[in-house]
């Protein structure tokens, strides 16, 4: 199947006009949702900028058409596919402006030069999506590159995407129970199509990072009144856990958190036991921690060994684990308690105020949280209250690693995926900065 032509409707029915009872059929005008973004877009860049000048951007209307189109090996990019053309979409991919390392300008001219190239070998587009962990503010960011020099990606089709985190009950005697016993884990949506300069999109993000922001006051002032011989202070948590663009586009917040806690309450145990100023020690022992492995325990584990350092940090360690049981998402009762965090509910209105769709991203780990015997009625729940906006699963994602789920798991959860009556959609999940193909 031919990709559709874009949305400037070149099929000729995009408006009609009676005059003198002839029926007048106006070519490439542009619809509804790229007339939108050219307003914001001018408002944003000060210049004016003319909706047809958007023809990269791929409207909802065209993603639906576009992804009924596409197989399995179009979204993997071995030599082989890319060599031949073969490769054509990446629906998820990650920027500086949450966890990936490279600048969407460079994300870009990659995608472009990449889509030169693809259309020379047969005539196709690139498609493309940026999908950064709960936030806009890299697509924002792509639009107006985009919108600035169109000519220069007449070669890419791009979707506007985010990339949503919820909590989600971690059922007993599932695979993520099993290995981790919480009763609450956090999952990802994806959401393609949004306008992130609408009033939708302002308000879910305003409402997000605001209860992301409570959430690391109030974390940091519990650990206060548990820990209160220890100084546990924002900027310190955002100096080394969160990112220089963003603080609070972050996945999993609450781990992070804990994180900061726990290091910092053992660390600051050995320095008494040391007797050393704890804040100067903290502060020579986070330095080091990076090339351990990260900021966490098992790095700092790997730092005292390496250092010879003997310590008696279980009853700090085992405080902090205290610490975790009241600031992460947790079951009150019958009530799924996840204060700082938006719900699947939240990410639906949004979905629906900006016309959007949402998909599963990686389902397979968000089948790890359910009971492999309910887990397809427990999909079918989701997609029944998603109120017709859940329609896609990334069943050909590229990136699972390894080590956290197998092969049996993947493919035991894209077949609860299409059994459900999802639409199969696939991404690399790039992070790294290299992303030249």
């Amino acid at each position: 199947m031919s990709e559709p032509k874009n949305v400037l409707i070149e099929t000729a029915v995009a408006a009609t006009a009676a005059i003198g009872g002839t029926v007048v059929i106006k070519k490439n005008m542009p619809d509804k949702y790229l007339k939108a973004l050219a307003i914001d877009l001018s408002k944003e860049l000060n210049k004016k900028i003319n909706p047809l000048d958007l023809k990269s951007i791929i409207t909802i209307q065209e993603f639906k058409k576009i992804t009924k189109s596409l197989k399995e090996e179009n979204y993997i990019s071995s030599p082989e596919n890319i060599k031949n053309g073969i490769f054509r979409a990446d629906f998820h991919s990650h920027s500086d402006f949450s966890d990936g390392a490279s600048s969407v300008e460079d994300i870009l001219n990659q995608a472009a030069e990449y889509g030169n190239k693809l259309q020379k070998i047969n005539g196709k587009k690139f498609l493309f999506a940026l999908s950064d962990h709960d936030g806009i503010e890299g697509v924002k960011e792509a639009l107006k590159i985009i919108a600035e020099n169109p000519k220069k990606f007449q070669n890419v089709r791009f979707i506007t995407a985010s990339e949503l985190s919820m909590p989600i009950t971690c059922e007993i005697g599932s695979s993520k129970h099993n290995a981790f016993h919480n009763d609450v884990e956090m999952v990802e949506l994806l959401i393609y199509g949004i306008n992130p300069f609408s009033p939708s999109s302002e308000q879910y993000f305003k409402n997000l990072y605001r209860k992301r922001k409570e959430g690391v006051k109030e974390s940091l002032k519990k650990a206060s009144e548990i820990v209160p011989d220890v100084k546990f202070l924002e900027e310190e948590y955002n100096r080394f856990f969160t990112r220089k663009k963003v603080t609070h586009c972050m996945l999993n917040q609450h781990w992070r958190i804990f994180n900061y806690i726990n290091l910092k309450t053992r660390i600051a145990q050995i320095a008494k036991e040391q007797n050393k100023n704890p804040e100067e020690l903290y502060a020579n022992v986070m330095k080091e921690l990076r090339s351990c492995g990260g900021y966490n325990g098992a790095a700092l584990d790997e730092y005292l060994k390496r250092n010879g350092i003997n310590n008696s940090t279980k009853t700090y360690a085992d405080t902090s684990w205290k610490i975790a049981n009241e600031i992460c998402p947790k079951y009150k009762g019958p009530i799924l308690y996840a204060p700082y965090e938006s719900s699947f509910e939240n990410i639906v209105t949004y979905a629906e105020q900006d016309n959007a769709v949402l998909a599963f991203a990686h389902p397979g780990f968000t089948i790890q949280n359910m009971r492999q015997e309910n887990a397809l009625q427990q999909i079918k729940n989701y997609i029944d209250k998603s109120k017709g906006r859940l329609i896609y699963s990334e069943t050909y994602h590229q990136a699972y690693p390894p080590n956290n789920i197998s092969k049996e798991e993947i493919e035991e959860a894209n077949k609860i995926m299409e059994e459900a009556g999802l639409i199969n959609l696939g991404g690399r999940d790039m992070h790294k900065d290299n992303f030249k193909l």
